[in-house]
C-alpha cells in the first residue's frame, strides 16, 4: 500500500479536552479517496488502521493521531508501529527540514514570514487556495454531524474534509524532490506526537499557592523596592492602563463588528464587565498585555545600555529596525555591569510575572479570573537547532485553553504545578549534556578528546576547569597547594565544604560566595561559551549573566587556559568549523560574510549558519536535541504502548524542558523502580547519539515542581519523595 493523505474532523477542543471526539476521517491517495463518518459504531477505526499499515501524511498529524488514540485505545500499538516504521509523515515538519537544508530560515524565506500551515504549503507548492479558514462555515461545526454517515453530510462539509487530505497528499508529493533532506523526519514526527500527548495531559495548578505567589511578587513592584529607577526618571506614572483580557470574535459570530452597545465603559471588542447581559457569544478570549502600574521610559534604558557597552568595549546589539535591543537576553548579558540596568532587569522580570506568567495561569487569561485547573503547554517539535520549543497564550491571539511557555517558566513560580492526588512527579534531567555532546563530536572528528576522558572518569568538567582557572589566577591558592603538594584539582575539591582564611573572599550577584563556588561558577560560561564559538568580546557579556565581571583582556587569558585544558576543542574551532563554509555572501550593510553548514549525527542538514551557529549547533545543541527526542520517545512509548508491558504503562509525560522530562507516576511502592526506568530509557536514547561518552540522568521524586528538589533515598537505598521544607 502507498501513503495516503489523512485528516480528521473533531469536536472543538478546549480546557480539559485536547483530544476531542473524532467525527470523521478523510483519506486521499491511490484507490483511497473517501470520507468516513461515525454513523456506525467504530466505523472509522478499521480505515485508520489500514491507512497506518500503508502510511499516512497530514499537517499537524500528531493531533489527528492523538485523537484517534483517545477514541480507540486499541489503535495505540498500530500508531507506534507506524511511527517506528517511518510510515507517518507531516508536511509541516518536512517543510522545516527543507528550509533548513537549503539554506533557508524556517521562520523567514525571502524576507517574508513562512507559512507552514496546510493552507500556506498548498499555496506555495501547489498554487492552490484551500476552502478558506472557516471551510464554508463547517470548520468548527462538525459536532453537528456526529453520528451520521459521511454519505449524508452536506456537500460543503464533505468537500472541506476531503480537501484537507488531498492537500496533504499533493504537498507531500511536491516535497519529494527534496527527499534527501528528510532523513530525520520520522524522529521529529515521533517527537511531535509525544509532545502533543504531553500538551493534552497538562499540568495541575495549585490555586492556593498561586494566590500566595501573586500576592508576594506583585507586592515587590512597589516603588520603594526600586528607588534607583524612580530617582533616575526611568519610571513615570501610566497614562492609560489597558485591560488584560479581550475577545476576538470568530467569522460566524453574529456579534463580530457589531457588538451591541451597553453601559460598560469599554469598546465593543473588549470583554464586557461581569453581569452584562449583552455579552452573549462564546468566542474564545485573547490575552493582551496591559501596562504595568508604571510607564517605563525606554529611551533612558537604551542610552544606559549604549553607555555600558562602550565602557566595557562590548557591541551594542540592535533590533531588526535598528533600535538598541533591550530584551532579556541583552539584560542578562549586561547583568552585574551596571546597577541601574540590574535594577531594571529585576523589575522587568516581576512585570513579566504580572503581565504574562500570572495571567496565563488563570482561565480565561487575566488576574481577575479564577485560577486554571490545568495548563497545557504548546510545543514546536522542530526549531533551527532541532530543539523543541514551547509557547503559551500570546498577545492578540485567541486562547482556546490555558497554556504557558513551560520551558521558560520562571523558577519562582514553578511550585504552582503539583501532581494530581495519588501521583507524584519525577523530574529527570541529563547532567552536562551539552559537554557530553561536545566530547562525542571531538571523538568523532579526531578520535580522542580530553573532555571525553574527564567525563568518562566521572570528573565534572566545570569543576576541573574551575580548578585550573583558580590555580592560574589566585597566588594564595597556589601557595596553599604548594605547601601540601596536592594536585590542583584534588585540592580544589577539598575546598568544597568551606574556604580557608588564607584564600580571598568573593561575591556572586551581590551575595557572598565560597572560593569553590565562585570559581566553579566562573568556569561555566568559559566551558560552555568558547566551545560554541564565542570570542572574548562576547564572553564578557556572556559571563556577566553568571555574575562574573571580566574584561576583554581577562576573557582572552581565560580562553588560552581553556585551550590548554582542551587542545582538541581548540582545533575544532580553528580547523574544522572554518572548513564548513559553503557560500560567501554580502549582507545589507555591504559586509562580506561566510555561510556555514553542518549535518547532525542522525542526518539533519542545516545550511546558512554563522560561524558561531555552526560551532554550537554541530557540536552541542543539535546532538543534545536529537538525543533528548530519542529519550522522550522511548519514555513516552513506555507510558502509552501496552504491548511493551513497561513499568511505566499509564504514567504520563507532563512537560519537556530541553534536557529534562517531568513525568507523572503513581504514588505507590514502585516509585523507585519507575523513576529508575525513566532514567534508564533517557540514557538509552541519548547514547544513540553519544555512544562513547558517559551519560547520566538523575531522577528526583517530588509532589510539586521545585527547583530546589534533590534526590532522596530511604534506609534501603531506594529513591523516595523529596519533601519541600518550611511548608505543610
Amino acid at each position: 500500500m502507498s501513503v495516503v493523505g489523512f485528516d480528521t474532523e473533531t469536536y472543538r477542543f478546549g480546557p480539559g479536552d485536547l483530544t476531542p471526539k473524532v467525527v470523521c476521517a478523510s483519506f486521499w491517495g491511490p484507490g483511497e479517496t473517501h470520507v468516513q463518518g461515525n454513523g456506525v459504531a467504530d466505523h472509522i477505526r478499521p480505515y485508520v488502521r489500514a491507512a497506518l499499515r500503508g502510511g499516512v501524511v497530514g499537517a499537524n498529524v500528531a493531533y489527528d493521531l492523538a485523537c484517534c488514540a483517545a477514541a480507540w485505545p486499541d489503535l495505540i500499538p498500530a500508531i507506534y508501529d507506524a511511527l517506528h516504521g517511518e510510515r507517518v509523515h507531516d508536511i509541516s515538519i518536512r517543510e522545516t527540514l527543507r528550509l533548513l537544508g537549503t539554506g533557508g530560515n524556517p521562520e523567514f524565506e525571502k524576507g517574508r514570514k513562512t507559512d507552514r500551515s496546510q493552507a500556506g504549503l498548498a499555496k506555495r507548492h501547489l498554487d492552490r487556495v484551500l476552502g478558506g479558514k472557516d471551510g464554508g462555515g463547517w470548520r468548527t461545526r462538525y459536532d453537528e454531524l456526529d453520528g451520521k454517515p459521511a454519505a449524508d453530510y452536506p456537500e460543503a462539509a464533505y468537500v472541506y474534509a476531503l480537501e484537507d487530505a488531498r492537500a496533504a497528499y499533493d504537498v507531500y508529493q511536491a516535497q519529494e524532490k527534496w527527499a534527501a533532506l528528510f532523513a530525520t523526519e520520522s524522529l521529529h514526527v515521533f517527537a511531535a506526537f509525544q509532545l502533543y500527548l504531553s500538551t493534552a495531559e497538562g499540568l495541575l495548578v495549585d490555586a492556593e499557592r498561586l494566590a500566595e505567589l501573586e500576592e508576594h511578587y506583585l507586592a515587590l513592584l512597589e516603588p520603594s523596592c526600586f528607588p534607583l529607577l524612580y530617582e533616575q526618571g526611568v519610571i513615570i506614572p501610566p497614562e492609560k492602563p489597558r485591560p488584560i483580557v479581550a475577545v476576538r470574535h470568530t467569522k460566524d459570530c453574529p456579534h463580530r463588528g457589531k457588538m451591541p452597545r451597553c453601559a460598560c465603559p469599554r469598546t465593543p471588542q473588549r470583554v464586557h464587565e461581569e453581569g452584562c447581559k449583552k455579552r452573549a457569544c462564546s468566542c474564545p478570549p485573547k490575552l493582551t498585555k496591559g501596562d504595568p502600574d508604571e510607564h517605563v521610559r525606554m529611551a533612558i534604558v537604551q542610552a544606559r545600555i549604549v553607555e555600558v557597552c562602550e565602557r566595557f568595549g562590548l557591541p551594542v546589539k540592535k533590533t531588526e529596525t535598528g533600535k538598541v535591543a533591550t530584551g532579556k537576553e541583552v539584560l542578562a548579558e549586561l547583568y552585574g555591569l551596571d546597577d541601574l540596568l540590574a535594577s531594571y532587569r529585576e523589575r522587568a522580570a516581576l512585570v513579566k510575572l504580572k503581565t504574562s506568567y500570572f495571567p496565563q495561569l488563570h482561565w480565561p487569561p487575566g488576574l481577575e479570573n479564577p485560577a486554571a485547573e490545568r495548563v497545557h503547554p504548546k510545543y514546536n517539535a522542530l526549531m533551527k537547532t532541532s530543539r523543541v520549543s514551547s509557547s503559551g497564550n500570546r498577545k492578540g491571539k485567541p486562547a482556546y485553553y490555558p497554556s504557558v511557555n513551560i520551558q521558560q517558566a520562571d523558577p519562582r513560580i514553578r511550585e504552582v504545578y503539583v501532581a494530581p492526588p495519588g501521583q507524584v512527579m519525577v523530574s529527570c534531567d541529563f547532567s552536562s549534556i551539552d559537554l557530553v555532546c561536545f566530547a562525542q563530536t571531538l571523538l568523532g572528528i579526531y578520535g580522542e578528546s580530553v573532555l571525553a576522558e574527564q567525563i568518562n572518569a566521572g570528573i565534572n568538567p566545570h569543576t576541573k576547569l574551575g580548578s585550573s582557572l583558580a590555580y592560574r589566577e589566585v597566588p594564595e591558592f597556589r601557595e596553599l597547594l604548594g605547601s601540601t603538594l596536592v594536585d590542583p584539582f584534588l585540592g580544589f575539591l577539598s575546598l568544597k565544604p568551606g574556604t580557608p582564611e588564607v584564600l580571598p573572599t568573593y561575591t556572586l550577584r551581590g551575595k557572598p560566595a565560597s572560593f569553590f563556588k565562585y570559581w566553579r561558577t566562573g568556569a561555566k560560561p568559559i566551558g560552555l561559551g568558547f566551545p560554541g564559538g564565542l570570542g572574548p568580546r562576547t564572553m564578557v557579556s556572556f559571563a556577566a549573566g553568571y555574575g562574573m565581571h571580566l574584561t576583554i583582556k581577562k576573557a582572552t587569558e581565560y580562553r588560552e587556559i581553556w585551550r590548554e585544558e582542551y587542545p582538541f576543542a581548540a582545533r575544532y574551532l580553528k580547523e574544522w568549523v572554518p572548513q564548513q563554509v559553503y557560500k560567501r555572501t554580502t549582507n545589507a550593510e555591504g559586509e562580506r560574510r561566510a555561510l556555514h553548514e553542518y549535518e547532525s549525527p542522525l542526518g539533519t542538514r542545516r545550511r546558512g549558519c554563522t560561524y558561531t551557529q555552526c560551532a554550537n549547533g554541530n557540536a552541542l545543541q543539535t546532538p543534545a536535541a536529537e538525543g533528548m527526542k530519542l529519550a522522550m520517545c522511548l519514555v513516552g512509548e513506555a507510558c502509552h504502548n501496552p504491548e511493551l508491558e513497561s513499568e511505566l504503562l499509564d504514567c504520563r509525560i507532563a512537560a519537556n524542558m530541553h534536557d529534562e522530562l517531568l513525568v507523572l507516576i503513581p504514588d505507590d511502592e514502585r516509585k523507585h523502580e519507575r523513576a529508575m526506568e525513566i532514567s534508564r530509557l533517557m540514557v538509552a536514547g541519548q547514547r544513540i547519539v553519544t555512544p562513547d561518552v558517559r551519560v547520566e540522568a538523575e531522577p528526583v521524586i517530588m509532589r510539586r515542581w521545585d527547583k530546589n528538589a534533590e534526590a532522596v533515598f530511604d534506609e534501603a537505598g531506594r529513591l523516595t519523595v523529596w519533601e519541600e521544607k518550611g511548608r505543610d
